[in-house]
This record gives C-alpha cells, sequence and structure tokens, in this order.
C-alpha cells in the first residue's frame, strides 16, 4: 500500500502559505483607508478613484477565481483520497479480524504459527500507518475550511472597501452639489445687491440731475391720509394704501401700509418741476395680490411758493362712488410744501 507523500507535502506548503503571508495583490485597507482619510479628495478625483477601484476589483475578482479553482481541485483530491483510504481502511480491517481469527484457532490448536504472528503484526502496523494517514487527511480538511473562511473574510473585506468608496463618493457629490447651491445663491444675492445698488445709485443720480438740470425742484413732505372709503364691488377687508406723486418727468411711491384706512406714511421727496408748473397729481392706491385699486385722488396747485419756507396743505381728495368719482369732504390728504432751488425766486 502506498501512501503519496506529495500530497501531504502540498498541505504543507498551502498551509504555511495561508498562515505566514498573504496572497499577491492584497491590500492592507485598514491602512489605506486611515491614510485616506487625512487626505481631502477633490470632485475632480471622483473619476480616477471610480477607475482605480474597478481595477483593483478586476484583479481581486481574478485572484478569487485562481483561489477558487486550486481550492476545487484540493477538494477533488482529498475527496478522492478518502475515498481510497477508507477503502483501504476497510480492507486491512477486515484481514485484521480474519487474521485475529486465525490466531484464535492456532491458540486454541496445540501448534503455534510463527508466521501468522508476523502476518498479524505487519498488518498491525499497515493499520497504523493508514490511520496517520488518516489523521493527515482530517488536518488536511481543517486547512480547507480555514482556507475558505479567510476567503469569506476577503470577501467581507472588499465588500466593505467597496461600501466605504461609494459612502465617500456620495458625500463627495452632496458636497459638490451644495457648494453649486451655495454659489447660485452667492450670485442670486450679489445680482440683488447690485441691483439694489444700481437703483438707488439711479436715483440718486435723477435726483441730481433734476437739481441741476432744473432750477425748480419741489420738496414734497406726504404726512397722512384720513378716512379712506373703499368701493363695495371692491372692498375684501381693510385696504393696504400707498400714495403715488406724479409729475411730467416721473412718479414717486410712498411704501404700503398695511391693513388700514388712515395710513400714515412721513415721508418726503422731491419734485423736479418745469419752469411756470404749478400742480402735481396724488393718487392714493390699495395693494391687491393681482392688481392695484385706486382709493383716491386729487391734483395738487401750489401757484407760487415762498423760497425755503414750509407750506403746510390739507387737500380734500376724490374717491370713487359708482365708478365716478366725487369730491369727498372726509377723506382728506396732508402734505407739506416747500420751494428750493433758485427758479422759485
Amino acid at each position: 500500500i502506498f501512501f503519496r507523500v506529495s500530497s501531504h507535502a502540498a498541505v504543507n506548503v498551502l498551509m504555511g502559505g495561508c498562515c505566514c503571508k498573504k496572497p499577491q495583490g492584497f491590500v492592507d485597507l485598514d491602512n489605506a483607508a486611515a491614510a485616506a482619510e487625512g487626505q481631502e479628495m477633490s470632485p475632480v478625483s471622483i473619476e480616477g478613484l471610480r477607475k482605480q477601484v474597478q481595477s483593483l476589483e478586476k484583479g481581486r475578482q481574478r485572484e478569487v477565481e485562481a483561489l477558487q479553482r486550486q481550492l476545487q481541485g484540493e477538494k477533488e483530491e482529498s475527496s478522492n483520497a478518502q475515498q481510497k483510504l477508507q477503502l483501504e481502511i476497510t480492507q486491512l480491517q477486515t484481514q485484521i479480524a480474519h487474521t485475529q481469527d486465525s490466531l484464535r484457532l492456532l491458540k486454541a490448536s496445540p501448534q503455534s504459527d510463527s508466521v501468522a504472528q508476523q502476518v498479524y503484526i505487519a498488518r498491525r502496523q499497515m493499520l497504523e500507518a493508514f490511520t496517520c494517514a488518516l489523521s493527515h487527511w482530517r488536518a488536511r480538511t481543517l486547512m480547507h475550511e480555514t482556507l475558505l473562511l479567510w476567503q469569506q473574510w476577503l470577501q467581507q473585506r472588499r465588500a466593505l472597501a467597496l461600501t466605504v468608496c461609494e459612502t465617500r463618493q456620495d458625500i463627495q457629490q452632496r458636497a459638490v452639489q451644495s457648494l453649486e447651491v451655495m454659489a447660485r445663491h452667492a450670485r442670486i444675492r450679489t445680482c440683488y445687491q447690485t441691483w439694489f445698488s444700481w437703483n438707488h445709485q439711479h436715483r440718486r443720480a435723477r435726483v441730481r440731475a433734476a437739481l441741476t438740470s432744473s432750477p425748480r425742484v419741489l420738496q414734497v413732505s406726504t404726512h397722512k391720509a384720513v378716512r379712506l372709503t373703499v368701493d363695495s364691488k371692491f372692498k375684501f377687508g381693510s385696504p393696504d394704501p400707498y400714495a403715488a406723486l406724479l409729475t411730467q418727468h416721473s412718479t414717486i411711491h410712498t411704501a404700503v401700509q398695511k391693513g388700514t384706512y388712515n395710513p400714515e406714511w412721513e415721508e418726503t421727496h422731491l419734485l423736479a418741476l418745469d419752469a411756470g408748473v404749478t400742480v402735481f397729481a396724488v393718487e392714493i392706491y390699495n395693494r391687491g395680490g393681482r392688481s392695484d385699486t385706486m382709493l383716491a385722488r386729487q391734483d395738487v396747485l401750489f401757484g407760487e411758493l415762498p423760497a425755503e419756507r414750509d407750506v403746510e396743505l390739507t387737500i380734500p381728495l376724490k374717491v370713487r362712488h359708482h365708478n365716478e368719482w366725487v369730491d369727498s369732504q372726509d377723506t382728506m390728504l396732508y402734505l407739506t410744501l416747500k420751494a428750493r432751488g433758485p427758479g422759485w425766486v
């Protein structure tokens, strides 16, 4: 009976390789993750990282396939060796049983046979050899189980590494999206600030141009309006009134007062007037959701005003009554006029 020593040597070599060194192409994921945590990955490197992970995964897949083929060959070889050992052990046990029967017969007989005893001893040694081979086969099976556990651990580590890479990519993509949203908000805020600054400068420039081009500048202080009325078909709660000052060249609006019939604005504006103009219009509107509704209006006649002196006016307004504008004795507007510029002298 021959026992293949080459398989036993291959088992020892494979066991030593599994216990002493890692397979070629193995990456220490703990050290790689620790090194990657200290570095910030730019959005540009996402595609490169994806390609690197794909190439690493392909290499590891080839490595796993090679290990699987090796394991399959070892399993087949172990299965054949196990069957052969079991068959030989069964035959040897049968022969030992026959030998023991023969020895019992010899002991019972008056003559002893030394040849039968030698055969029994030889077969006993063969049984011990096969028992040792069976223990080696069991160690080899344990090695296969250890190798399978190591392969499962390696697959779990690879899945964990891929999950970490995908999580980092997701975090980077969300960071890029957040930066894009912040940049868009910054552009909107910059545009709004630019428009607000331009509008403010434009209004100041328009006033300066009016002061330089026209010597007649009228300072109008809009104080308040009392007892405004709203036509029944336009009445939906309290109005939100604001006043508009109209001249030949410009229209100036006051702020909107929320929910009141007696708005108080207390605002001062400058009106540039042409020579000979002695009138400007005042209109009061209700700020609506889709359109504004006019509540009252009146033309303010000021005539010749004393220079640099305040002139207080209380003006009755015209209100809407059945689609007609009629003078009201209750709805009043309070203004203060002041002549500015050399054109009033």
